[in-house]
C-alpha cells in the first residue's frame, strides 16, 4: 500500500483529511491553557517595557552639544563651554553663501574624532587641519576632549578674519 492510498490528499469532492483515526477531537493537551497564559504574560511585559519612556532610562554616556552658526562672517556664539573627558557633539552651521572653514589647531587631534554633514576635511601629518564648510552647509564634530584649556579656532579663507573659542573644563 502506498502512501498516498493510506492519507488522501483532501480534494473538492473530499472536504476532509481521513488520517486512519476515527472522528473524534484529540484530548486536550493540558499545556495548552499555559502557552496561552504565558504568551498573554508575555505581550503585557513587552507593553510595559515598550511603554516606558526614554528619558526614564539611564543613558551610558551624555553627550553635550552645541551649534555655532555663522553668518556675515561671524561665529557665533563667541566662547563655547565643554566639559573634559565627556563626549560632546560640535556643530558648526554656515547661512551665509560663501565658503567657511573650522581649522582648531589643538582640540580635533584625537582618534575618537567622528565628522559628519556636508564639509570637506583636510588631514595633515598630525591629524585634522581643517574643514571646509559650504555656503548653507553644516559639518558636525563629535569627539571626546582629552584635556582641559581654552582652545581657539578660527576661519582661514582669505579676508575673513573670523575666531573664536571652545573651553575645555
Amino acid at each position: 500500500m502506498s502512501p498516498t492510498d493510506r492519507y488522501p490528499l483532501p480534494t473538492p469532492s473530499s472536504p476532509t483529511i481521513d488520517a486512519g483515526r476515527p472522528n473524534q477531537h484529540a484530548p486536550r493537551d493540558p499545556r495548552c491553557g499555559q502557552r496561552k497564559v504565558n504568551g498573554t504574560i508575555g505581550l503585557i511585559g513587552l507593553a510595559l517595557v515598550l511603554a516606558t519612556p526614554a528619558f526614564a532610562l539611564p543613558t551610558e554616556t551624555e553627550v553635550e552639544s552645541a551649534t555655532v552658526e555663522i553668518r556675515s562672517r561671524v561665529f557665533s556664539p563667541q566662547q563655547i563651554h565643554l566639559h573634559h573627558d565627556r563626549k560632546a557633539l560640535l556643530r558648526f552651521r554656515n547661512h551665509d553663501t560663501e565658503l567657511h572653514t573650522v581649522v582648531a589647531m589643538d582640540l580635533f587631534l584625537h582618534p575618537d574624532l567622528n565628522l559628519g554633514g556636508n564639509g570637506a576635511p583636510e588631514f595633515g601629518p598630525d591629524g585634522l587641519k581643517r574643514v571646509i564648510i559650504p555656503a548653507e552647509g553644516v559639518i558636525e564634530f563629535e569627539f571626546t576632549p582629552a584635556r582641559t584649556g581654552t582652545f581657539s579656532y578660527l576661519c582661514d579663507m582669505p579676508g575673513h578674519n573670523m575666531q573664536a573659542v571652545i573651553v575645555v573644563e
